[in-house]
């Protein structure tokens, strides 16, 4: 039995699996590539990577010398994914946290009132 895209409950569902899938094959691509070779969408696109990271799934990202745009795959190696967490999501990482304490930081001189932290409450 075939799993088509109208086997998913949602679009994103099945862009995350046609994504894993073709990842699962040994494929990389960028975004226009996966728009043209599997009917992904730009936007659709970025938020099934983001999908697929946020359940540990080893998507990596790099430039294509010939190009220059970024292509998408699963990492190869356990190096390459710690080497691609360092230089690319731990900076923006940090860089959003320190956007976050500069925003509530300041929050008071806007709205009067001190903001609160819910970076660790449940």
């Amino acid at each position: 039995m075939t799993v088509t895209r109208s086997d998913y409950a949602t679009a994103r569902e099945a862009d995350v699996e046609v994504l894993r899938d073709a990842f699962e094959s040994g494929n990389a691509y960028t975004r226009q590539q996966a728009h043209l070779e599997l009917a992904i969408g730009d936007r659709q696109f970025r938020a099934a990577v983001s999908e697929l990271r946020a359940h540990g799934y080893p998507v990596v990202t790099e430039l294509d010398d010939e190009n220059g745009k970024a292509v998408y795959h699963k990492a190869r190696s356990r190096e390459e994914l710690e080497d691609f967490i360092e230089a690319e999501l731990w900076s923006r990482a940090t860089d959003l946290l320190e956007q976050v304490h500069q925003l509530r930081g300041h929050a008071p001189e806007h709205f009067g009132e001190a903001a609160q932290s819910r970076l660790f409450s449940a």
